[in-house]
């Protein structure tokens, strides 16, 4: 078993629940915590699953902290909740783990996340990026994905309707729109895992063509 340890939010979705399969299936990880409101979805020696309210960050030790928690405007009731649910939570939980000695933050983000951007979300995006950064973990490595694929425990119908789509015309997004392409979720949670277990200092952030580069190893 390896020696590697990692605590995990937001492990119940589209990504998450993919990233905990794979973080309990690598050799390199040894103890994979999550932080979550419900109950665990299954059993496994190396899964430290801890209920608690989100809203209070619990210090605990790990080498690494992987944030896939996220909602969209829509779901969360309004902006209010959503910034609350995608900046504030990841961040509160960014912090108690780097000043429990995490070096390294891995960040699910989104394509097109900038301050300052017209589209709220792509601004909140933005903002969570660069709080992270402002954390100065000695590792930090954010991912952008466009639009996920695979299968949810709900029904979003805008993504649902936009999945045949996307995928007919991804091929036609070249050069500077490959970063648009479509990605499967489980290719973000491999590209996490992969990441994680390198563990090269620096910031870096990945789009499609590096998602898909890390997802391979």
């Amino acid at each position: 078993m390896g020696d590697r340890s990692a605590i995990l939010i937001g492990a119940t979705g589209l990504v998450g629940d993919r990233c905990l399969r794979r973080l309990l299936d690598d050799p390199a990880y040894g103890r994979v915590s999550v932080f979550a409101r419900g109950p665990a979805p299954r059993e496994h020696t190396k899964l430290d699953w801890r209920r608690v309210a989100m809203d209070a960050p619990t210090p605990l030790q790990a080498d690494a902290f992987i944030c896939c928690l996220g909602t969209t405007i829509k779901k969360a009731g309004g902006r209010e909740e959503f910034r609350r649910v995608d900046l504030e939570l990841p961040l509160g939980w960014a912090r108690a783990a780097r000043d429990s000695g995490a070096r390294h933050a891995l960040l699910v983000s989104s394509v097109g996340a900038q301050i300052g951007s017209t589209n709220f979300y792509l601004a909140t995006k933005g903002e969570i990026e660069r709080a992270f950064s402002d954390l100065r973990f000695e590792a930090l490595d954010i991912f952008r994905p466009s639009l996920l694929l695979g299968k949810r425990g709900e029904t979003r119908w805008g993504e649902r309707l936009a999945e045949p789509f996307a995928k007919t015309a991804a091929p036609l997004l070249v050069g500077s729109l490959r970063r648009y392409r479509p990605v499967e979720a489980d290719a973000v949670a491999a590209a996490l895992v992969a990441a994680g277990r390198l563990a090269r200092p620096g910031r870096r952030v990945h789009e499609y063509d590096g998602i898909r580069r890390l997802s391979a190893l």
